[in-house]
């Protein structure tokens, strides 16, 4: 009875985390109570890593602190009182804290039943979930929204899940794919997360896939006897290949914002338009003026809604009236947020991550969902991140505990 409550348990808690990024009590995500709560009354000691984090966050809050009275806020847009500047910085930091409270979580899940059980039970539990995800967007295509998961998309119904929007949903089913191929190789595992992959329309998870796959079977020709033979012709044909595939998606981005000129005509003239005025397309810009003015240390903490009307940062786009997060995340928020000093402090806890694999392949796995958007306070970039840090070795680990599933004990 206690193997099942244990999976049931774990299971449930993995979803919430990586499945429902929009389930709120009020202004806050239940998935952040939930592992904030575990990181502040349950874990004892933390590993040297998480710790690194931890300073990480901590000292930027401070620095966010110092820099915030020399700057000026927009904090009319902000939709609640922790929204506004400083409460703001405070309220990620705390969203970034319940991220390592649900690393240190999946750390200690994976001692207790290996790292592959783990990665088996993630797996498992998401590719029932996806059940449900497909049947609410049947639904919700047949025009019964009770439960909605989908919205309006460039081709078709658009599946979100429980996310925002369709963009976030395929990138995280575009990472279980790759776990799927690393950990368990299961066909219908893989087969029903690219259905998802596709109803989410997702262009950052297409890319994401594309890229690993690309490295994947580069890095395993490499090892086949016929790479001396073919490497002039094959390499070639295969980067062309995901080159062009690259291209093509991000053509739909960059069509829009290439023609500077034509873009401005047409914020002028529909200055409500926040598929343009507000998201990525805005966001191209001002972020590249925020970059420009703050350098070394970033914007600040979750700074960026309150900054972006400025008439310093803004460039050719109106003011807007609505709290807009920039669109992009991952590694570009860390440079936007924190600076370069934040990326070179962010690269050298890479640097920490990769002593305990020695294996750049999982080092760089663990921060492609960072790579292609992915925002630092989702949780499920930190999965793999808590599984490294309990060792592991991509292709080498053995559990040493015998794991059964379904309605048998864990043993």
């Amino acid at each position: 009875m206690k193997g099942k409550s244990f999976y049931y348990l774990t299971s449930a808690l993995i979803i919430l985390a990586i499945q429902f990024t929009d389930l709120k009590i009020g202004p806050v995500k239940l998935s952040e109570i939930v592992f904030l709560l575990y990181a502040l009354l349950c874990l004892k000691k933390i590993h040297k890593v998480t710790y690194l984090y931890f300073l990480f966050f901590t000292f930027f809050l401070f620095v966010t602190f110092i820099k915030n009275p020399f700057m000026s806020f927009d904090n009319s847009v902000a939709p609640s009182f922790l929204k506004t500047s400083y409460w703001i910085s405070i309220s990620r930091y705390f969203e970034l804290i319940a991220c390592l409270g649900f690393t240190e979580y999946i750390c200690n899940i994976s001692k207790k039943i290996g790292s592959e059980g783990l990665m088996r039970l993630v797996l498992k539990s998401s590719y029932y979930f996806s059940y449900l995800l497909i049947f609410l967007y049947l639904l919700n295509y047949l025009g019964i929204d009770w439960i909605s998961v989908s919205h309006e998309g460039a081709f078709f119904l658009r599946l979100k899940g429980f996310y925002v929007e369709g963009g976030p949903l395929g990138l995280m089913y575009s990472m279980l794919i790759v776990f799927n191929i690393i950990f368990i190789g299961k066909k219908k595992y893989a087969l029903i997360f690219l259905v998802i992959l596709i109803l989410s329309q997702s262009k950052a998870g297409a890319c994401c896939l594309c890229a690993y796959l690309a490295i994947h079977w580069i890095s395993s020709f490499r090892k086949s006897r016929y790479f001396l033979r073919f490497k002039y012709i094959l390499i070639p044909i295969s980067v062309v290949f995901f080159l062009i595939v690259f291209v093509f998606i991000s053509k739909m981005y960059a069509q829009r914002i290439v023609n500077t000129q034509v873009l401005q005509a047409y914020v002028n003239n529909n200055p409500e338009d926040y598929s343009v005025t507000a998201g990525r397309v805005s966001a191209t810009f001002v972020l590249y003026e925020m970059f420009i003015k703050n350098p070394i240390i970033g914007i600040g903490m979750g700074n960026y809604p309150l900054l972006r009307n400025l008439d310093e940062y803004r460039s050719f786009f109106p003011v807007i009236s609505i709290f807009d997060a920039s669109g992009y995340g991952g590694i570009i928020d860390v440079i936007n947020q924190f600076g370069l000093l934040g990326l070179i402090l962010w690269g050298l806890i890479l640097k920490k991550i990769y002593y305990l694999t020695s294996n750049w392949k999982i080092v760089f796995l663990s921060q492609l969902p960072f790579f292609f958007g992915v925002q630092i306070t989702f949780f499920y970039p930190w999965l793999l991140i808590g599984i490294i840090l309990n060792g592991f070795q991509i292709q080498n680990e053995k559990c040493d505990r015998s794991i059964t599933y379904g309605l048998k004990d864990i043993e």
